[in-house]
């Protein structure tokens, strides 16, 4: 079953600068909790309004908030920038979890892609923090540049969506 979203945009005081925040919420049923949502792009575009399909898509389904960070992108803002964001927004999720419709025992992080590399890490550094997660979801995350991996020699050929040529040109 598909339910009706409100959708949100807010923006954040991180630690050393402002965070776009666009928030998913079900209108007439009750979260079931609160997924923060790390976008694609290769750590270099992609943000908040290209994700907008897939958050309200699983915000819908599954009965659940969706916060989806804007993250600052490569090459303007050097590392650690965008993690020092992905986790102040888990920050923020965590102490208005109520208003946000769930709890803190009921949040996730997700992230697709490059955006999963950024959900593996803030979930490390929730633990460390003493913020204990309900789950992460990493999606095709970027975890390993093992180009010369056996995953890699079997499906970098040419003719696969993500052959290696591909990904080192991008």
């Amino acid at each position: 079953m598909i339910y009706l979203i409100r959708v949100e945009d807010v923006v954040i005081d991180g630690r050393e600068s402002k965070i776009p925040l666009r928030i998913y919420i079900p209108i007439e049923r009750k979260t079931k909790g609160i997924v923060v949502y790390y976008h694609w792009g290769g750590f270099v575009s992609g943000g908040i309004g290209e994700s907008d399909a897939e958050c309200r898509f699983i915000s819908s389904l599954c009965e659940c908030t969706v916060v989806s960070v804007g993250y600052r992108l490569a090459p303007r803002y050097r590392f650690p920038a965008a993690v020092v964001d992905c986790f102040d927004a888990l920050k923020w999720v965590y102490e208005h979890a109520e208003e946000l419709g769930g709890d803190r025992d009921s949040i996730c992080v997700m992230g697709v892609s490059a955006g999963g590399n950024l959900a593996a890490i803030v979930s490390i550094l929730a633990r460390d923090s003493g913020i204990k997660l309900k789950c992460q979801a990493l999606v095709l995350p970027v975890i390993g540049f093992d180009i010369y991996s056996e995953s890699a020699r079997i499906y970098g050929e040419k003719g696969n969506p993500l052959d290696m040529d591909s990904i080192i040109d991008f």
